[in-house]
């Protein structure tokens, strides 16, 4: 069964869970140069995911848009296996195959009974290595993901965030996601890109519940085909701020606005973990008005909601804020929010601090605590990030923020050049410089 999933990034849980839940990650580099890690659990089922750096952060405007092609190429023929014979041993063998796409990272994943790793190292292999690329399919998948890219941008939210990063650092990281009408992907560059990406340097295999040396030996053995290559590379990320503003019809509007943030691996991005929780514009409970004044002033606001956001890259990240609400209340609420980065920069009390670490915690958790969700994390670590670092260990530093940490990061937030862009009624949405900063 083929399954696209989207996962989302995070790291954190309270001390007692960590004790319960330390899955120690084992890592390597094979001899052409794939890095290999395992978290080594006991269960019976496992997963794979082979993390490869080949997302739209390392398109050019020669090629814009052939992420998003590549990745509806997924599971499609190989030189040794049909896409019907992928799929059909997949469901019999009671397994998942999934996609997933990120601004960094393409990764490839299986969930399977753990009897079956064997199996999936060579199926994963063939896929990375062997996929075909047809010319006569390419038409077809490219048609396919621009589709599901419209879909996708139906949303206003995805809209604004595409739009939030395309202004805030315009190329790169500001590359879309999606795939549109303006893509300049044909078959040349797919293949050309492939042949850059799918590397030894550039990829990362990471096995839960698997046993490493058994992992190292299936990778040795089925991986070999790829040439070691050099790792993808594009220019180091810069933050430039502005606005932007896209007019959509309906009642509601959406506003998204965000500051500079910090790079995933960094101490500065734990800190702004801790603040998005402090300015909490989300109800953790169905019922009452949430804890924080940005929660309390949305829930007076029939149909309004908004979400914080604290968004991390190898080299980069964005900070702020998402609303959707009439047009007319969208200054407001983002005013609430604001407010609060500013009270958090003068002080921070210990009961918000508390509240806002266990909050940072059990969101990281969650994510961190599903295979596919450790498998991706664990992988982008190992390719952009600190390999060394257990993913635990990264967790329990959140209990070392102070209020003094999180007062001194909104600060910084503030001192940067904000983005705004809003989605929907512009004759009335606010712009940028209408807000106090």
């Amino acid at each position: 069964m083929l399954r696209t999933t989207l996962l989302k990034r995070a790291t954190s849980v309270t001390a007692p869970l960590i004790q319960r839940a330390s899955y120690t990650v084992a890592s390597s580099v094979s001899s052409n140069g794939v890095r290999v890690a395992a978290s080594e659990e006991s269960s019976p089922v496992s997963s794979l995911s082979v993390v490869v750096g080949a997302g739209p952060r390392y398109e050019d405007a020669s090629n814009l848009g052939v992420s998003s092609v590549l990745k509806s190429f997924a599971f499609k023929n190989t030189h040794e296996r049909s896409a019907f014979r992928i799929t059909r041993e997949a469901e019999l063998q009671g397994a998942q195959l999934s996609v997933a796409q990120g601004r960094e990272s393409l990764v490839y994943s299986a969930e399977f009974l753990s009897k079956d790793l064997p199996y999936f190292v060579q199926l994963l292999s063939d896929v990375i290595s062997q996929t075909n690329f047809a010319k006569y399919e390419y038409l077809d998948v490219k048609k396919a993901s621009q589709e599901q890219s419209k879909q996708s941008l139906a949303s206003p939210e995805v809209k604004a965030l595409e739009a939030l990063h395309s202004v805030a650092f315009r190329n790169g990281l500001g590359n879309s996601l999606y795939s549109h009408v303006g893509s300049k992907a044909t078959y040349e560059n797919l293949k050309e890109f492939v042949n850059q990406s799918f590397v030894g340097s550039n990829i990362s295999v990471v096995g839960t519940g698997v046993q490493k040396d058994q992992l190292d030996e299936l990778v040795q053995q089925h991986f070999a085909k790829l040439n070691q290559g050099v790792k993808a590379k594009s220019a180091a990320t810069k933050y430039y701020g502005g606005e932007s503003r896209l007019e959509a019809a309906g009642e509601q509007s959406t506003l998204a606005l965000a500051f500079e943030g910090a790079s995933l691996s960094s101490a500065e991005y734990l800190k702004l973990q801790v603040l998005r929780y402090i300015i909490g514009a989300e109800k953790t409970t169905k019922w009452g008005a949430g804890v924080t004044a940005t929660s309390a002033a949305v829930s007076k606001v029939p149909g309004a909601s908004a979400s914080t956001f604290n968004i991390g890259y190898s080299d980069a990240g964005l900070f702020g804020i998402l609303v959707n609400s009439s047009a007319e209340q969208a200054q407001n609420l983002t005013q609430t929010a604001i407010d609060q980065i500013s009270k958090a920069a003068a002080g921070v009390s210990e009961e918000d601090l508390k509240r806002a670490v266990a909050n940072a915690k059990f969101e990281t958790a969650q994510l961190v605590d599903t295979r596919l969700g450790r498998g991706q994390i664990i992988g982008e670590q190992q390719l952009f990030g600190n390999g060394k670092q257990q993913i635990f260990d990264v967790i329990a530093k959140l209990d070392e923020v102070s209020s003094k940490d999180v007062s001194e990061a909104a600060k910084k937030v503030l001192s940067s050049k904000p983005t705004l862009v809003t989605v929907g009624n512009n004759h009335t949405l606010p712009y940028v410089d209408s807000f106090k900063f």
